[in-house]
């Protein structure tokens, strides 16, 4: 029979400690996720998987309690009850990464109002609910109807970061993985058959480190994970320049998308582009009879935008135009200059290498 006691003693009232406090952790980080809702809007994905934790920690402690005290009895209301929290946080995460989806999709995407996964998912939970009121367990069924169309979820989510170069080094998309499946094969170790072989001591042991670690890698990532609205912008960065002044010689250059070619071409791209940028200053300052220098080039659907410091001159080229930019573009030159120093950058003797650590400062200022 599933439902049986642990026995008395210490290693029983253990276990219950690490899931009580597994169940702290996981509403903690709950809330960690769902300080980022007052950002992304209550219809977001970011409110889905606040409730897929919730959720998640709720189940987790109640499906042990008949395990460990006899004073819980299996009764038919209270199991259909935590399978029917548990299934309600995967809907919800599901549901909600759909609707994100279809509110920030392009005004002819939004004709037709067609969530499949949500659909499919729905009718799991009405068929699995059947089934556990019955006591009965279809593991090909959660597979089906909840564990596919969420694995698919996530990946609609993730997909629009693809592409973007500070979350691939980031590797959260393979970590958020990777914190999902420990979460999710977490579930399935609470099945006789690893009773009987393994006891329940070390099953309820591994399966609350499952759920703590599945939880804490997932969390994480979600926090590197910029929302869809955030993302509109983000994706429109394409090039960063750091050119010094005085020689107009390429000290630094990013670029925000993953592209395929090859360093030494982006070097000597950017050189051309450097001095080329450059020299168009010069010129325009000149022909405005200025002292003032250029802040923004549009240009088709390019925007060229440009921050003048003490020693150097930041280029930002972008697909589109946002307030973020230029805000975003002053507080990173202003901290590449304090970090590294701008008056001694006035008498650059062209050692890139001190720039390495540039990264971190972009990683900072355009990103979340």
């Amino acid at each position: 029979m599933y439902f049986q006691l642990l026995g008395e003693g210490i290693s029983r009232d253990i276990i219950l400690l690490m899931r009580f406090l597994a169940v702290v952790i996981i509403f903690f980080m709950a809330f960690q996720v769902g300080k980022k809702i007052k950002d992304t809007g209550i219809f977001s994905t970011t409110t889905g998987f606040a409730v897929f934790l919730i959720t998640l920690g709720l189940f987790h402690f109640l499906i042990a309690l008949p395990n460990l005290y006899n004073e819980v009895l299996p009764e038919l209301f209270y199991y259909t009850a935590i399978n029917t929290i548990f299934l309600t946080g995967m809907f919800s995460f599901i549901f909600f990464t759909e609707l994100d989806k279809y509110l920030h999709s392009s005004h002819q995407n939004k004709e037709k109002v067609f969530f499949p996964l949500s659909i499919i998912s729905l009718v799991g939970v009405i068929i699995l609910g059947i089934l556990a009121f019955f006591l009965i367990i279809s593991v090909i069924f959660i597979f089906m109807f909840i564990v596919i169309p969420l694995i698919i979820a996530t990946n609609i989510f993730l997909k629009p970061y693809k592409s973007f170069e500070i979350i691939k080094r980031s590797k959260a998309k393979e970590l958020f993985y990777f914190g999902l499946s420990l979460a999710g094969l977490s579930n399935f170790l609470i099945m006789d058959i690893f009773f009987t072989f393994f006891g329940y001591w070390i099953v309820f042991f591994i399966n609350t480190i499952l759920i703590i670690s599945g939880g804490l890698l997932m969390t994480w990532t979600w926090n590197k994970l910029p929302s869809l609205s955030e993302l509109d912008w983000m994706l429109k960065l394409e090039r960063l320049f750091v050119i010094h002044r005085e020689s107009s010689k390429l000290m630094y250059h990013y670029d925000f998308q993953i592209s395929s070619e090859k360093a030494s071409v982006f070097q000597l791209e950017g050189d051309l582009v450097s001095s080329a940028i450059g020299g168009v200053n010069i010129i325009l300052r000149e022909i405005l009879a200025s002292n003032g220098y250029i802040k923004e080039i549009n240009y088709g659907d390019k925007n060229i935008i440009f921050s003048n410091g003490v020693a150097t001159v930041c280029i930002l080229i972008t697909g589109g135009h946002s307030s973020e930019f230029k805000y975003r573009l002053k507080m990173f030159h202003l901290s590449f200059e304090k970090q590294f120093d701008g008056e001694k950058l006035k008498d650059w003797n062209g050692n890139l290498k001190i720039f390495e650590k540039t990264y971190n400062l972009i990683n900072r200022f355009f990103s979340l």
